[in-house]
């Protein structure tokens, strides 16, 4: 045997013990590893069910009269909405069909004196566009229209010597719009809490025809409103 030889067995002779002892302090598997939060792309789809409610701040954009003076110095009582509806979502967008309820609110003139109350109900075709989720939150935009049902009722005027219409209602449907932006959470895979603001602008209002063959016209009447909810996907 070659004296080469001999040096090469020598030397692997004396590395082997080191190369085992290393092997044997390794561990057996390699740890997991842990990926930082990131952006969350939700493409989900389905059918999904929604109830609403609210806080509406409204606004006339004023009183025009059929008779006499025209009315100043207009006012509108903000009142809570219900509302409910149902949808679909594809993707990052969805569509939903919402019918929300304005309960009684008073309208008043200060000059000359008039009073009336109003009843309005909605009925919006709203698309949304969700913007991602991180952690279960889902900002998201969103329009609608639709039409918009008014009901006028209990007109009446002290300085017009004008007594209440009682049992007499005047109301209209009218094209209605809306401004939405919201923010939804997981609350399940199911079911999610829902924040949003609206701006919805649902046209104008008539009050019923009286005995002095005066009738009001309420314009342009709109409202912001902060909404919570529940939406509950169906599959």
């Amino acid at each position: 045997m070659s004296r080469l030889k001999v040096f090469a067995i020598a030397s692997l002779a004396a590395i082997a013990p080191l190369g085992a002892a290393r092997a044997a302090d390794m561990p057996m598997s390699l740890p997991p590893l842990v990926k930082a939060p990131v952006f969350v792309e939700q493409y989900q789809s389905g059918w999904y069910l929604r109830a609403d409610i609210g806080y509406r701040w409204n606004e006339i954009d004023g009183i025009s009269s059929l008779v006499g003076a025209q009315p100043t110095g207009t006012t509108i009582d903000d009142r809570f909405i219900v509302g409910g509806g149902g949808g679909y979502k594809a993707g990052w967008f969805r569509m939903d069909l919402t019918v929300d309820w304005g309960p009684r609110t008073g309208i008043v003139a200060a000059t000359p004196d008039y009073r009336l109350k109003l009843d309005t109900a909605t009925v919006l075709a709203n698309l949304y566009l969700d913007l991602g989720t991180w952690s279960g939150f889902t900002p998201y935009v969103g329009g609608g229209v639709g039409m918009s049902w008014n009901r006028t009722m209990d007109y009446a005027s002290n300085a017009l010597l004008l007594p209440g219409l009682d049992g007499m209602k005047e109301a209209r449907w009218e094209f209605a719009w809306a401004a939405i932006a919201g923010m939804s959470y997981h609350l399940s895979p199911n079911l999610l809490l829902d924040a949003s603001y609206r701006y919805l602008n649902f046209g104008d209002a008539l009050t019923p025809l009286a005995t002095n063959n005066n009738q009001l016209t309420i314009k342009d009447l709109t409202a912001q409103e902060v909404r919570i909810g529940l939406r509950y996907n169906l599959n």
